[in-house]
C-alpha cells in the first residue's frame, strides 16, 4: 500500500497492532541483475543513466518498486501497467499529456514488461522486525 487512507491501513493490522512495512532491501537473482544492467544501453531506459543523459536524452524518472519490479508480479496486468491504470509515476494512472514523455514511458515500461514479466518477487516478512521512524531532532 502506498500513501493509502487509515481505513486501507487498518485492514492490514496485525494482532499485536502492528502493520508490516515495506522497507528497501531488495534481493536480486543473477539473471535479474544481468537483465537490469543491460538496460543502461537501451533508449529509452538509457535516459534513466548518466550514459543515456550524456547522449542528449531526454530524463526519464523510473522507480525500482513501481516500474522495475512491478511486472515481476502477478497481480498487474500489461495493459494497466504500460498504459492504463499503473501507468504512472508511483503505481498511480498516468496524468502527464506531454505526448513525447508519455510515449517515452509507455515504451520503456513495455520494454520493462517483455524483459522482466517472466521474473517472479516474493515477499518476505522478517517476524518480530520492527521499523523506527527516525526524527529531525536527536532529542528523542
Amino acid at each position: 500500500l502506498y500513501q493509502a487512507d487509515l481505513p486501507a491501513l487498518e485492514s492490514c493490522t496485525r494482532d499485536d497492532g502492528t502493520v508490516p512495512a515495506a522497507v528497501g532491501m531488495v534481493f536480486l537473482s543473477h539473471p535479474v541483475a544481468e537483465k537490469l544492467l543491460s538496460f543502461y544501453t537501451k533508449p529509452p531506459l538509457d535516459a534513466c543513466t548518466y550514459m543515456g543523459l550524456d547522449s542528449g536524452q531526454p530524463p526519464l524518472m523510473l522507480s525500482l518498486f513501481f516500474d522495475f519490479l512491478l511486472p515481476m508480479t502477478s497481480s498487474v496486468s500489461e495493459g494497466d501497467f504500460v498504459r492504463e491504470m499503473r501507468s504512472g509515476p508511483f503505481g498511480k494512472p498516468f496524468t502527464e499529456h506531454s505526448g513525447n514523455l508519455r510515449f517515452n514511458m509507455e515504451y520503456a515500461r513495455q520494454m520493462l514488461w517483455s524483459n522482466l514479466h517472466s521474473f517472479r518477487i516474493k515477499a518476505c516478512l522478517i517476524e518480530g522486525g520492527k521499523y523506527n521512524y527516525m526524527t529531525h531532532t536527536a532529542v528523542e
